[in-house]
């Protein structure tokens, strides 16, 4: 499977029609061999000369013996009228050819591509110059995919658009082949492969990993101030947690995460082990940081409370990715409590 940035889709993406092409290609593209790294809408700015601007590159792909390849979709029936290029969206096929609403595209898909090459050109030269690394980059190649045609081999598409550089529908059955035949109208005969320090260059300069730590007085004043902002009211619900069980009500911003968070606070303190969980991934990482560190006491976010038992009970559970064939949202809704309740038993 390839190293894909974003890992996953959200659900709002996949049911957006808008990226219907482009989430196929995701999909397509995630199953080529590991070897192969793909970033997907990676944002590009850049200035003019006059002003900041910005581009989007569908994908950006990179593979350490071929190189950096950017590659544009292109959804729907695709037509060109002289200079003119346009897009009819699936939806609009199935009405009468004079009712159909077609989209003009604002360039050429294939020099929208050229483009978005040149700007990740430039920005990927600062870096190698800023870095002072030995590397040759090699020619940012690039290609064009119109997944839901197929494009006659003999169709001349004008002089600017080259059949060689068009991916069809009959591709995305072998992607690999496909793009390395793209790749090879780019290179020089015995031109020298990039290697493993291009991907890791590619990915530092568009998918950065970096973390920017609190201080240790800030963590602490962070910690200390909800403690001290307890109304009165809210001491009384925690002496009511001596219960076993207790529900608490409350609209949001009424205190029940810091009231939680107190309680977890003081058991641990006794010397209890003590789990904290909530369904929010975020709400817990800021737990997470707000409670420092206590021993006994876990913060987890639901979710990840599922995961971590079912594989400790031994309850086969993967991964969610696009092959599982199911949604995101019926993996966290019901394939996760499922394997709690499966690990419970």
């Amino acid at each position: 499977m390839a190293r894909l940035f974003p890992q996953w889709l959200t659900d709002d993406d996949r049911r957006d029609p808008a990226r219907r092409a482009e989430v196929l290609v995701y999909d397509r593209l995630a199953a080529l061999p590991d070897n192969w790294t793909v970033l997907f809408r990676t944002p590009l700015k850049f200035h003019n000369g006059r002003r900041l601007q910005d581009r989007e590159a569908d994908f950006i792909l990179v593979e350490p013996s071929l190189g950096l390849l950017v590659l544009e979709v292109k959804g729907g029936s695709i037509s060109r009228a002289g200079a003119d290029w346009y897009s009819t969206p699936l939806g609009q096929l199935s009405l009468p050819e004079n009712q159909r609403q077609r989209h003009r595209l604002r360039k050429s898909p294939f020099d929208q591509a050229t483009d978005t090459a040149k700007t990740l050109e430039r920005q990927l030269d600062a870096l190698i110059r800023a870095q002072r690394l030995r590397l040759n980059r090699g020619e940012v190649a690039t290609a064009v995919c119109f997944p839901d045609t197929d494009v006659p081999d003999d169709l001349h598409l004008g002089p600017g658009a080259p059949r060689e550089l068009l991916l069809d529908r009959a591709d995305l059955d072998d992607l690999d082949a496909a793009l390395r035949r793209a790749y090879e109208q780019h290179r020089s005969p015995g031109e020298r492969p990039p290697g493993q320090l291009l991907v890791d260059t590619v990915v530092d300069l568009l998918a950065p990993s970096w973390d920017l730590p609190v201080l240790l007085g800030e963590q602490i004043e962070a910690t200390e101030a909800p403690r001290r902002q307890l109304t009165e009211e809210q001491f009384e619900v925690l002496h009511c947690l001596e219960s076993p069980r207790l529900l608490i009500a409350g609209c949001a911003g009424s205190g029940k995460t810091l009231i939680a968070a107190e309680q977890a606070h003081r058991l641990a303190a006794q010397g209890r082990s003590v789990l904290l969980t909530c369904y929010n991934v975020n709400l817990a990482e800021w737990l997470r940081s707000t409670l420092l560190y206590q021993a006994g006491l876990r913060v987890i976010n639901f979710h990840r409370l599922c995961y971590e038992s079912a594989v400790t009970a031994g309850v086969s559970l993967p991964d969610w990715s696009p092959e599982l064939e199911v949604t995101q949202e019926t993996y966290f809704n019901e394939w996760l409590p499922n394997a709690l309740e499966m690990a419970a038993v």
